[in-house]
């Protein structure tokens, strides 16, 4: 599966939160530059290709917790996001194991929870589950899908001769 990086169109930081974080208003967008990553069940919890992954493994257990299971994937990450770039690529691996490893499970968990594990995990990490561009508030976990066809063009001046 492709894991693909984000960027913010716009972003405004607003107060500090009681736990810490910051209020936020942003635009998500999805670009082409994508990890790949691959997930399929095993024995234990393993990942693979990219050894400083935390978020992957992270994300895995959480699954396994919320499905009431012990984490038995094989996970392979193909990195091609810069590490700590700000593109979310962390995130999007996360988010995209997780999809991966619900796909899995005999009784997948429905896609509220599986918003709200994602939760836990980051701020990004929920964006990488919708699709297309989202207004992210809150921590930018708060999600509205922007619909292009609702955005009002500003006519082109007219030249005046």
């Amino acid at each position: 599966m492709r894991a693909h990086a984000k960027i913010n169109l716009g972003l405004v930081v607003g107060a500090r939160r009681a736990d810490g974080m910051h209020e936020i208003a942003t635009v998500f967008q999805r670009i082409d530059l994508a990890d790949e990553i691959a997930v399929e069940p095993a024995p234990a919890l393993t990942i693979e290709g990219f050894e400083e992954d935390t978020l992957v493994r992270a994300a895995l257990t959480a699954l396994a917790d919320e499905a009431g299971i012990e984490p038995g994937w094989r996970a392979v990450i193909d990195k091609r996001i810069p590490v700590a770039s700000g593109l979310g690529g962390g995130s999007s691996d996360a988010a995209a194991a997780l999809v991966l490893g619900n796909q899995t499970l005999a009784d997948p968990i429905a896609p509220e929870a599986l918003h709200e594990v994602a939760s836990r995990l980051g701020a990004d990490v929920p964006f990488f589950l919708s699709a297309g561009p989202q207004l992210g508030t809150g921590t930018g976990a708060d999600l509205e899908p922007l619909d292009r066809r609702r955005v009002r063009r500003v006519p082109r001046r007219t030249r005046v001769r």
